[in-house]
């Protein structure tokens, strides 16, 4: 059905790992044998190691998370407590920070992914989703985003739209993010009781609109839709009661679902009406909400749009966007069929696409064999004089850094918002130290022959006589940082 250019299919639908595909005669069986596929976490045990699998000692569930939580909570207030100096204070809390956090543990492990994990088409369609419904650090969500990532937006990629709405939206990480766990019903069981209690710190209620307003205006429906306040109020009413703090020790006792939590005692009771969609009262309600917004068509039209754009180019979306809605439908939003169908299009379109900063540093390093990120034997050993180097601080330094603090809105799509001098200029430092420090193991001149198409670019690069500043200036070229 398409012509096949290896070279291009592996960075323009993955992460630029030829190797992966080279079983394949057509673009067909690389998609569907990709999306049938798991995603094998593998990484370096240290700067210098042979590629492993990721440990499993180093892989936390939501139960643990939560556990770690609780307990770090715990023993800050006991800090707190204790007759200590300020500087002695300041030590303890930093140190029981790092005794319970796996947040470090978690970005290398991502990193260590895009570098080395099996199954490329999977993790670049994770990120577009990990994005789309995103969740930046705030209280304790850096704790929380690798369970989000892994458990709801890789393992969703097999179901459908409304399954991975659902799941986002209810996890705590996302709770939390957006302050659901602030959004307390004002006739909730707990508003009754409060009574003339009102408004003491032990007695604070009201609804936080901040989840509900961007389920309707960045997850699914967009303004497009048209909603009003009103809508976004009963949102917000639909949404009280989930969520809860689990870093307090109270919670520490309670049996709670940790998946999914919900307190009634919070919830506002009632029916209430979203763009014309009667929800009725309790737990259930939520789903009815985000099952009928999921199927909503300006949801199709938003997010085909967003994902075309992302894979395809914002031109090729304003064209192609409506056969995407088309089978949508048809499909009743079956994301394997959707993904399928976008990975298709990808490979159609000639609009180049510019990859964001990580996955800029996942292909090159894919492309070269080349790697400056300290293993996961060396977590929290971020030494430049030996040029080991944290994954979360390469992350951070090029501006891409899943665990930032940012706005819901994500990272933006538009190339414009990525080539400014400071932008370049970190991923031509990056470039310079995989060189460097990297062992690349894999020929400059030959991923010249194979990754770069436009004859004078390629003779350009080619006639550079000075290796390292040809490998630095093919890395950082137009056609490598989008394809």
């Amino acid at each position: 059905m398409f012509k096949m250019n290896l070279a291009r299919v592996s960075r323009r639908i993955g992460l630029g790992a030829m190797e992966e595909f080279s079983s394949h005669t057509n673009i067909e069986g690389i998609i569907k044998s990709s999306l049938e596929s798991h995603v094998v976490f593998k990484g370096l045990p240290s700067l210098n190691g042979a590629i492993e699998m990721w440990p499993s000692e180093k892989e936390f569930d939501l139960n643990q998370r939560i556990g770690r939580l609780v307990k770090r909570r715990t023993e800050s207030d006991a800090i707190d407590k204790r007759k200590l100096s300020d500087q002695e204070r300041e030590i303890a809390r930093e140190l029981n920070w790092k005794k319970f956090s796996v947040d470090k543990i978690d970005q290398y492990r991502f990193f260590h992914a895009g570098q080395y994990a099996t199954n490329q088409v999977k993790l670049r369609l994770s990120y577009f989703w990990l994005n789309h419904f995103t969740v930046g650090a705030k209280e304790v969500t850096p704790q929380l985003i690798s369970d989000y990532w892994e458990n709801v937006m890789l393992s969703g990629l097999d179901g459908t739209f409304s399954d991975l709405l659902y799941n986002a939206i209810t996890h705590p990480a996302m709770l939390t993010y957006l302050d659901n766990i602030y959004n307390i019903g004002p006739n909730s069981p707990k508003a009754q009781k409060c009574g003339s209690k009102a408004g003491t710190s032990s007695c604070v209620v009201g609804l936080n609109d901040n989840l509900g307003r961007e389920l309707l205006e960045l997850h699914t429906v967009s303004p497009v839709a048209g909603y009003s306040e009103g809508d976004i109020t009963n949102c917000a009413k639909v949404l009280a009661g989930w969520g809860n703090i689990f870093d307090k020790n109270s919670w520490s006792s309670k049996p709670a679902d940790f998946h999914r939590p919900w307190d009634n005692n919070h919830s506002e009771p009632g029916r209430k009406m979203v763009l014309g969609k009667e929800i009725p009262t309790g737990r259930k309600g939520l789903r009815v909400l985000t099952d009928f917004l999921a199927s909503h068509p300006d949801t199709k039209r938003f997010i085909s749009k967003k994902i075309i754009t992302h894979f395809c180019g914002g031109k090729y979306a304003e064209d192609h966007s409506e056969e995407l809605v088309d089978l949508w439908t048809k499909t009743n939003g079956e994301l394997r069929a959707i993904h399928s169908k976008v990975m298709e299009m990808s490979i159609i379109s000639n609009e180049k696409v510019f990859l964001w900063p990580t996955t800029w540093c996942f292909q090159v390093s894919r492309l070269t064999g080349a790697n400056i990120a300290s293993g996961f034997n060396e977590i929290g050993e971020d030494n430049m004089r030996s040029h080991i180097i944290d994954p979360s601080r390469i992350m951070f330094e090029m501006g891409h850094n899943f665990w930032s603090e940012r706005q819901p809105n994500g990272f933006s799509d538009m190339k414009d918002d990525w080539i400014s001098t400071e932008h370049i200029d970190r991923r031509i430092r990056y470039a310079g130290l995989l060189y460097d420090y990297g062992r690349p193991k894999k020929s400059i001149n030959n991923i010249i022959m194979q990754h770069i198409e436009t004859p004078i670019l390629k003779n350009k690069l080619l006639s550079i006589t000075n290796e390292r500043t040809r490998f630095i200036a093919t890395l950082c070229s137009p056609e490598i940082m989008e394809v």
